[in-house]
């Protein structure tokens, strides 16, 4: 469970870049934010990802309050601390 800081920090750097929009699959607009994760990467040409990506890629999970709809954003590029 993340603290409220720390969620706080998260829907700040979301409301600055704009990413704090209707769900894209039932438009509500109250979302929660889940958890912080990591992704493992797994693929041939991962050489040719971006010097902002880490393998496991950082992740904050936010889910829609009404359907459930699950979506992702990078960590690192939100400019969040570790």
């Amino acid at each position: 469970m993340l603290d409220n800081d720390r969620q706080e920090l998260i829907a700040t750097r979301l409301r600055q870049r704009n990413a704090m929009q209707p769900c894209q699959r039932c438009l509500s607009e109250h979302f929660e934010i889940l958890a912080e994760a990591e992704m493992p990467l797994i693929a041939n040409n991962l050489f040719r990802l971006s010097e902002s990506f880490a393998n496991p890629l950082p992740l904050v999970l936010i889910a829609c309050k009404n359907c459930g709809y699950v979506f992702q954003h990078v960590r690192v590029l939100l400019g969040l601390p570790e």
